[in-house]
């Protein structure tokens, strides 16, 4: 489901000590479900984080974070988009809800292992983000 969501050209691989079958498979993790991945393509390599969480009634909302701004999903519903840039290191971070209230959360960066910056901004866009966690089967 993941993997039909990425761009053209960008291809998704285990993330460092994953398993060889996991780019993009979730997994439970500390009470959700993660689903990581290395991304490539011909500007170098990243990563990209989906969380999925329990449903909550909380409205999504940029709660004055700096970098934030609120965009619509092509559902009808927001997310709340972060942009953060440290140096070199680009990220790109999206919170939704499901129409379940599933807690979606995508992040995307120039970073492939380590803290070292492999591309100059992140595989993904913010487009990419949104198309991910618009996806109808990602709910709790």
């Amino acid at each position: 489901m993941l993997a039909g969501a990425l761009p053209a050209g960008v291809r998704a691989e285990p993330a460092s000590g994953m398993p060889a079958d996991s780019a993009l498979e979730f997994r439970v993790s500390q009470g959700g479900y993660k689903a990581l991945a290395a991304l490539h393509d011909d500007q170098g390599g990243g990563s990209v984080l989906v969380v999925l969480e329990k449903p909550e009634g909380r409205e999504v909302t940029c709660d004055g974070r700096s970098g934030c701004e609120l965009v619509d999903l092509p559902s009808g519903r927001k997310a709340a988009v972060t942009t953060l840039v440290e140096g070199d290191l680009r990220r790109l971070l999206l919170h939704a809800r499901a129409a379940d209230g599933t807690s979606i959360s995508v992040h995307a960066s120039n970073v492939a292992e380590g803290d070292a910056a492999t591309r100059p901004t992140p595989p993904l866009t913010v487009a990419d983000l949104v198309r991910i966690a618009d996806l109808p089967d990602l709910r709790w």
